[in-house]
């Protein structure tokens, strides 16, 4: 899901600094549909928590909506400056690099590593 969004802003930025001006503007129209374009992305983050996190984890709604927020605001970043502001110190590492990277990173931050997750999987399959 997120190299589909990473991609589709990298082959057409004007998307990202349309959306920037928009939450400069304040135009209401505007920032409605924006908002609704990361909607996918904290629904998708905040569905899965929900499934993974212990029942009992203390705070466990602020911890969901807080990564939800992380990760919206992790790839928002990396898009800016991956694609707008091109001759960043990432000039040698890919969108493709980066997205898988931050995935991990964000994962092993809830203390999620991938092993857990394929092992649910395969749960859940059987």
């Amino acid at each position: 899901m997120t190299e589909v969004y990473i991609n589709s802003i990298a082959n057409n930025p004007d998307i990202l600094r349309i959306e920037l001006q928009s939450l400069l503007e304040g135009n209401p129209a505007s920032l409605s549909f924006f908002r609704n374009r990361w909607k996918s992305f904290t629904d998708y983050i905040e569905y899965g928590l929900n499934d993974i996190l212990p029942y009992d984890l203390p705070n466990r709604e602020v911890t969901i909506l807080s990564a939800g927020l992380l990760y919206q605001g992790m790839v928002r970043e990396t898009l800016i400056q991956k694609c707008l502001q091109p001759e960043d110190r990432l000039i040698d590492v890919s969108l493709h690099e980066i997205s898988h990277e931050l995935i991990a990173l964000f994962l092993r931050s809830l203390g999620i590593n991938h092993t857990q997750l394929s092992r649910k999987a395969n749960i859940s399959a059987a």
